[in-house]
C-alpha cells in the first residue's frame, strides 16, 4: 500500500469534528471531485509504510476510548488494499493488466463490504444524536 501521507489531525475536511486523514497513491477510480490527483497519478515515494500506521491506529484506538469493534473494520480494509496492491502488481508484471484491473476493482468491492460494521456504527451514532 503507498501511504502517501498522514495527517493526524484535521479539522477542515470534517467541519465540527476533529478527524485523521491518510492520503493512499494509486487509487483505480477516477472521481471527478478528487482533490489528490497528484496522489492518484504521480508516481511518489511512500512516506509511511503499513507498520506505522498500523502503530498510529493502535495508539489512535487506545487512546480515544472507542471500541475496538469499530477498528476491526478498518484494519480488514487495510489488509485487503495489502493483497490487492500485490495482486494487481503480480497480474501486471504476468503481461495481465486486464485481470489486474478486475482483481483492484472486486478490491475496491470487498474493502466497502468490510467497512459496512463501521458505516452502520456511524449511522447508529448519528440517529443517537438526532433524537
Amino acid at each position: 500500500m503507498d501511504i502517501q501521507g498522514l495527517q493526524k489531525m484535521t479539522l477542515l475536511d470534517y467541519p465540527g469534528r476533529v478527524a485523521c486523514t491518510v492520503f493512499l497513491g494509486g487509487c483505480d477510480l477516477r472521481c471527478p471531485f478528487c482533490h489528490n490527483g497528484g496522489l492518484v497519478l504521480g508516481p511518489m515515494p511512500a512516506e509511511l509504510d503499513s507498520e506505522e500506521l498500523l502503530a498510529f491506529l493502535t495508539e489512535l484506538a487506545e487512546a480515544s476510548g472507542v471500541p475496538p469493534a469499530l477498528f476491526a473494520p478498518l484494519y480488514k480494509t487495510i489488509g485487503i488494499a495489502l493483497v490487492v496492491q500485490v495482486g494487481g502488481g503480480l497480474c501486471r508484471d504476468a503481461g495481465e493488466s486486464a485481470l489486474a484491473s478486475v482483481v483492484e476493482t472486486a478490491g475496491a468491492v470487498c474493502a466497502l463490504v468490510a467497512a459496512l460494521p463501521l458505516l452502520r456504527a456511524v449511522l447508529e451514532m448519528l440517529l443517537e444524536l438526532m433524537g
